[in-house]
Parts: C-alpha cells; structure tokens; sequence
C-alpha cells in the first residue's frame, strides 16, 4: 500500500513539473498567440482584446495557470 501511494505522489509530482515546463515554454515563445491577428487589417484591435478576454490571455500568469477553464 505503502508503495502505491509513493506511486501516486510521485506521477502527480510528474504531472505539475510537465505541465509548469510547458506552460512556462508555451509563454517566453517569441511571438503571442495572435499575433496572426496583428497582421490583418480585418481584425480590429477590439476583437483582438475581446478573444483575450474569452482565453483568459489578459489575467495574470498564475491566473492562467491554476484557473484555466
């Protein structure tokens, strides 16, 4: 049993370690999830905030992290 539970810790631990690696990558990439959106002139700059507010992309990095929905 005891076993077990070291197993269970440990795959969790794994688990938060991958997913804070990736996080972190994901946001020093040098470009910004839209920055596709930047580039055409069909996109106004208020659809752009609109998407980052439906993403959650304008709330703090530890606010992103914990409270993804």
């Amino acid at each position: 049993m005891k076993l077990v539970l070291q197993k269970l810790l440990y795959v969790a631990l794994m688990l938060c370690l991958i997913s804070l690696i990736s996080f972190g990558a994901i946001h020093l990439a040098p470009n910004s999830f839209f920055a596709s959106g930047d580039l055409n002139p069909n996109i106004t700059p208020e659809s752009l905030e609109q998407l980052k507010r439906v993403y959650g992309l304008d709330q703090s990095l530890w606010m992103q992290f914990f409270f993804v929905v």
